[in-house]
């Protein structure tokens, strides 16, 4: 835009109303885009809250989490920790973290068992080697006793194959089971009342799994729904872990700025 000046005003004058005029304009257009920018990245404080003894995490644990979490919506959003008000993160326990834990002492005797189910066939199919040996070679045995030795053979294979049928019905137990529980439990959840923020976690499997909780309800505190997108780590299935969460995805970029004004 040019403004309009007298004629008879001193050509350098001129100029210099015109570079005055020129950069006022160029301020009330960056003045415009800061404040746009400013509404496009959301501001969160936040503050550790009560931790329960039972899961062995310290504050300071649960406070790296939360700045990883943070770094995570740095280039959308701002999340600052302070000592006390904001958002309140806290860890509750409950019956999911007891039911994960049992899991986690399950997998350990599914384990323990498999091992010794193994042991067990590699002992059996020894013995048979020396059933065929005994069979087909010299030997200062019996036949009587050789057919004892192939009893007792067939006595502990029949004895393993129980166990082995035993052993694969548990595991397809427990494997339907815990499938359930993973994918019905609520880990974690964002809570916005008259009390104030507050996000709440109720499972805990590793300190990589605590990441990845806040990140998503971080991300509910922006204002950002489920995201039904397995790239996306506001998908209301949420993995093990935050390693493949490393950045923010497009879709997510893309739902923040569609709260922006």
């Amino acid at each position: 835009m040019l403004a309009f000046v007298p004629y008879w005003i001193p050509l350098y004058i001129k100029r210099m109303i015109r570079i005055q005029l020129l950069s006022f304009f160029l301020s009330l257009i960056f003045l415009g885009l800061n404040a746009h920018a400013e509404t496009c990245s959301p501001a969160k404080v936040y503050s550790i809250g009560e931790i329960d003894p039972r899961f062995h995490l310290q504050p300071y644990e649960v406070s790296a989490s939360a700045a990883q979490a943070a770094e995570y919506w740095a280039h959308s959003a701002s999340f600052q920790e302070i000592s006390d008000g904001g958002i309140t993160v806290e860890l509750k326990w409950d019956h999911r973290q007891e039911r994960f834990l049992k899991s986690e002492r399950d997998k350990r005797d599914i384990s323990r068992a498999r091992v010794e189910v193994l042991r067990k066939k590699e002992k059996l199919e020894q013995k048979r080697v020396v059933y065929e040996a005994l069979l087909h070679g010299n030997s200062d045995l019996s036949r009587a006793q050789i057919v004892g030795f192939l009893r007792e053979i067939e006595s502990e294979r029949s004895s393993l194959n129980r166990e082995i049928v035993d052993f694969n019905e548990t595991l397809l137990l427990a494997e339907k089971v815990y499938s359930q529980w993973k994918t019905s439990d609520v880990v974690g959840e964002y809570r916005q009342d008259t009390s104030g923020e507050k996000i709440n976690v109720f499972l805990v499997r590793s300190k990589s799994h605590l990441t990845a909780v806040l990140i998503h309800e971080f991300g509910h505190a922006l204002g950002l729904s489920h995201i039904e997108k397995p790239s996306s780590v506001m998908n209301s299935s949420l993995p093990d872990d935050y390693e493949r969460f490393k950045r923010v995805s497009e879709v997510e970029k893309e739902a923040i700025a569609a709260l922006c004004p």
